[in-house]
């Protein structure tokens, strides 16, 4: 490509014949209304300079835009400078705000960490203040609690001893039934004789019922013999605090044709609380199963059991 007055002109060079005679080639492509303005001949491996009428004003031109582009290069120097004082000046800036800002948030944490610590502090003022009257309430209670349970002992007391008067005559007269039953089974055994001699009999005399049982069980004389269940339902007053009391006999026949009780025992199903249970059975055991606690103490009282 060679310039000739600012235009470029095309023309085909190879690069041995550049080397070798580069000015007349390029000469010769040039047109012939121009034959003195060469300024350059480019070509792919640089730039060759020649000095020919009218280099002088190139080097000026050039000398002019180095002049102008060392302006434009401190024009921007001096631009770049500028920029990198606001920026920094900006940056000063920005960091003055962040300390600002920061401080208020400071400030606003420490007066949200003083007001949260008041509330807690009130709230938990409140909360003891409840649990302490709670406790005093509580304290209340437990003390008619347990004035409540003295009374409700005292009364149990007075129940279980009223109740066990009552127990005593209705046993006196269960006794006289029991008697009357034991009479019932030797004449039965005398009548029937040999053909009965390995029998259990039973006579029922009340409904089941589900309920807790009190027992209390005389000692055995002997182990042989006839046994039979007398079963006697439990009448009166008794009847509101057990339900049914249960009499087993256990008989020996003799020679003599009738029978000797040798085991009695008594079952009461009672309607009174697991919590009461024991306490009500030791009266009972005191005040009305005292006379029956063994059979001689009942043969001694009852000698005409056998009528």
């Amino acid at each position: 490509m060679v310039q000739v007055c600012g235009e470029s002109v095309e023309c085909k060079v190879s690069a041995e014949r550049m080397w070798h005679g580069l000015f007349k080639d390029a000469h010769n492509c040039l047109p012939k209304a121009l034959p003195h303005h060469v300024l350059s001949v480019e070509y792919p491996h640089g730039q060759l300079g020649f000095h020919l009428p009218g280099h002088e004003r190139l080097i000026k031109l050039h000398k002019a835009l180095c002049e102008e582009v060392h302006e434009v290069e401190k024009h921007l120097k001096e631009e770049e400078a500028l920029v990198k004082e606001e920026v920094e000046k900006v940056g000063k800036e920005v960091h003055f705000e962040e300390e600002k800002v920061g401080k208020e948030l400071h400030k606003e944490e420490d007066w949200g960490k003083d007001k949260v610590c008041e509330v807690v502090g009130r709230v938990e003022k409140e909360a003891k203040e409840k649990v302490e009257d709670v406790g005093k309430e509580a304290h209340a209670l437990k003390e008619e609690v347990h004035k409540g349970e003295h009374f409700v002992e005292d009364e149990v007391d007075d129940a279980a001893h009223e109740v066990a008067k009552v127990t005593q005559k209705v046993l006196e007269k269960e006794a006289k039934v029991a008697k009357k039953a034991a009479n019932i089974v030797e004449k039965v055994l005398h009548k029937e004789g040999e053909l009965l001699g390995a029998t259990f009999h039973k006579v029922d005399a009340f409904l089941q019922h589900e309920g807790l049982w009190v027992k209390e069980k005389i000692e055995e004389v002997h182990h042989e013999g006839f046994k039979i269940t007398i079963s006697v339902l439990a009448g009166g007053l008794i009847g509101v605090l057990f339900k049914h009391c249960k009499h087993t006999f256990e008989l020996k026949d003799t020679s003599l044709g009738h029978g000797s009780i040798l085991h009695w025992t008594s079952e009461f199903e009672t309607l009174f609380s697991a919590a009461h249970y024991l306490h009500a059975y030791e009266k009972l055991k005191q005040h009305a199963l005292a006379p029956f606690h063994s059979v001689e103490s009942y043969l001694l009282k009852h000698d005409d059991y056998t009528h």
